[in-house]
């Protein structure tokens, strides 16, 4: 059974179209979506009010686009979420608002849908202290994700022993860009500044896509990761663009991924 993702980012509600908005729903609504991955910045400004705003809006969308949210809408938190105008707070305190309001949908960091064969890996990259709007994911998130893959690997062995991870289709999402964004100049106050890390985690887990937000552009990337004494992983990366935003300094204009794995698990 084949499975369609949107893939959208960098809302940032208090800049949005309402027309564009109401166009997006209804776009979605004739794509008969499985499932609807956001990767950040929902608002401009993690006030309680404005995330409880960002909230219903995303209600809003799925009901438009026929999804059961709690099923369905995988969201992780960009730098906006977590600092006042994306650059200043500390995660713990300035991020609260976001973890309550979305705590049902990114309270583990790995989800897994069995019957299509699929693992969707939740990464938080930002930083706890400082870093403004540069990303960060850091080793203790990677340990949290390693443990909760290495967790679905033994509860799947005990389940069915004949299959095994390396069957289901393995989607990361994250908001910051691991790789530079081509044509854009310099980027070190944005880029994730500990990629490497991020890097190691695809390639040992076998992931197959990345999707990420951040830069309000829409690359696609294919990224060869190797070893001289082991088989090369290929990651398809894709970054989402600003896809509602009234105002914006990009001309890209709005856009949205739509992500196809066949039952073959050819993927486009």
């Amino acid at each position: 059974m084949s499975v369609k993702i949107a893939h959208m980012s960098d809302v940032h509600l208090e800049s949005a179209d309402d027309d564009v908005s109401l166009r997006l729903g209804s776009a979605l609504a004739q794509e008969m979506l499985d499932f609807l991955a956001f990767t950040g910045d929902l608002v401009n400004s993690p006030w309680p009010w404005k995330i409880s705003a960002g909230k219903k809006w995303q209600l809003a969308l799925c009901q438009k686009a026929g999804l059961d949210p709690q099923k369905q809408l995988l969201v992780v938190r960009g730098n906006h979420d977590v600092r006042v105008l994306g650059n200043f707070g500390i995660r713990p305190l300035s991020g609260l608002s976001f973890q309550f309001a979305f705590w049902a949908w990114t309270r583990n960091r790995v989800k897994v849908v069995p019957q299509h064969s699929l693992v969707f890996l939740r990464i938080d990259s930002n930083p706890v202290m400082w870093g403004f709007a540069r990303g960060k994911v850091g080793w203790w998130e990677l340990r949290r994700l390693r443990k909760e893959l290495s967790r679905f690997a033994a509860e799947l062995s005990k389940q069915a022993p004949s299959r095994t991870l390396d069957e289901f289709t393995k989607i990361a999402l994250i908001h910051h860009h691991a790789l530079p964004m081509p044509y854009e100049g310099g980027d070190k106050f944005l880029l994730l500044k500990d990629a490497q890390r991020l890097l190691q985690l695809l390639a040992e887990k076998k992931v197959d896509a990345l999707l990420h937000g951040h830069k309000h552009r829409a690359p696609y990337s294919l990224l060869t990761l190797g070893t001289c004494g082991g088989s090369d992983r290929v990651v398809e990366i894709l970054g989402a663009g600003a896809e509602v935003k009234k105002k914006d300094n990009y001309t890209r204009g709005h856009t949205i991924y739509l992500f196809n794995i066949e039952d073959t698990r050819q993927r486009y």
